[in-house]
């Protein structure tokens, strides 16, 4: 988890187009959880027009200043929901504390 030049904090990765082909669109969304693990809101961010090959740095805006945890990611583009393939147990992605 990170801070803009605004403050503001965020999630961010990387996300790339392994197809052959031109996606008119992907969003990344994330449930957001406080402490003892109840969800307190979501975040997303999309990128229009995606091209086979491009490599996408996403940035997730967290508003909710009680938002300690992540969900694993919701990957969709125009062609319905993207189901992730990891090579490591998924866990839970921690957003430190606001200040």
């Amino acid at each position: 988890m990170a801070k803009n030049r605004f403050g503001v904090r965020h999630l961010e990765g990387l996300i790339e187009n392994k197809s052959a082909k031109h996606l008119d669109w992907i969003r990344i969304e994330f449930i957001l959880y406080e402490r003892l693990g109840c969800p307190v809101g979501t975040t997303s961010d999309c990128l229009i027009s995606v091209p086979p090959g491009k490599v996408w740095k996403f940035q997730a805006p967290v508003s909710q200043a009680e938002a300690l945890q992540a969900s694993e990611p919701l990957l969709s583009c125009e062609y319905g929901r993207v189901h992730v393939a990891r090579t490591a147990p998924a866990s839970n992605a921690s957003i430190p504390a606001y200040r």
